[in-house]
């Protein structure tokens, strides 16, 4: 393996040429120019099957490193040979930077996404509450006037004893109107004990 000083700016002409027992170069990112022919005939870099290339009856695993977005990266791709992009510590720092606030971007996501969920649901058993409530109250009203008409209906039909004639008519109208009142009175047990 072969390490330069990360302050390196430029490779010599011929420097690696005919080495046959390297297995990872690393280019610093520092590097600014590679003299010509610095690496030919190294295997791995050149040649059908770059990545293992046969000499031989050997082969040789070569790997040739360089930082993304940097001259090496460039001389690479040029070149065509097989090469390995690898990050410097602060581009690390800087996808890292990128990769958290995305993560903290879908935690807030995540989280607005449930807050706007639980206010749904919240309003939702408002709404119900209130209809619930609209439903009672109506029910109460029309228990209490029907609570009122059973007083009215027995006290006319203790006013109008008569057996025969207009008495006898209205008190045999009100003990029918009666029995209606009191089978619906019947649907209104659950109000009777919250009521009384």
């Amino acid at each position: 393996e072969v390490i330069f000083k990360s302050s390196l700016k430029k490779i010599r002409k011929g420097a690696f040429k005919y080495s046959h027992n390297v297995k990872r170069i690393t280019i610093p990112a520092s590097v600014e120019e590679i003299g010509e022919g610095a690496f030919d005939s190294v295997y791995g870099l050149e040649g059908p099957d770059s990545y293992h290339y046969k000499y031989g009856g050997q082969k040789f695993d070569f790997v040739f490193e360089v930082y993304k977005d940097s001259y090496a990266e460039k001389y690479a791709k040029v070149k065509g040979w097989y090469h390995t992009v690898i990050l410097s510590e602060e581009q690390k720092a800087q996808i890292k930077a990128r990769e958290e606030a995305l993560r903290r971007a879908e935690q807030e996501r995540i989280a607005e996404a449930k807050r706007r969920e639980e206010l749904r649901k919240l309003r939702e058993e408002e709404e119900r509450r209130r209809r619930e409530a609209e439903e009672r109250a109506k029910r109460v009203a029309h228990y209490r006037e029907l609570l009122e008409e059973e007083k009215v209906l027995l006290q006319t039909i203790d006013e109008n004893k008569g057996i025969f004639g207009e008495k006898a008519r209205k008190r045999k109208e009100a003990k029918r109107r009666l029995e209606e009142v009191r089978i619906e009175l019947d649907n209104y047990k659950d109000l009777q004990e919250s009521l009384t």
